[in-house]
């Protein structure tokens, strides 16, 4: 599990931000989401209660890729699941 430490009062945004640089993954496809929620970019880490030592669901998606092969076959999508940690600063 990988670990982000950040402000109580920390925008979701740059928490997402930080995940994708982690993870190679553009933030479009980063979705961060706590007790069955999907995090939106606007709130903050206080508003849902995330406190230190919390885990939150990371769910990269992936997009439509065309096959190499043959123009008008598209790969299928898959979404990678990951649990990351929160660690509060003081």
């Amino acid at each position: 599990m990988l670990w982000f430490a950040f402000c109580y009062f920390v925008i979701l945004w740059q928490l997402r931000e930080e995940v994708a640089k982690a993870f190679d993954a553009s933030v479009s496809t980063v979705c961060l989401i706590f007790a069955g929620k999907i995090l939106k970019d606007g709130e903050m880490l206080e508003q849902h209660g995330i406190k230190d030592g919390i885990t939150v669901h990371l769910v990269i998606k992936s997009t439509n890729q065309v096959c190499d092969f043959c123009p008008k076959c598209v790969l299928l999508k898959i979404s990678y699941e990951y649990c990351i940690g929160v660690k509060i600063c003081d």
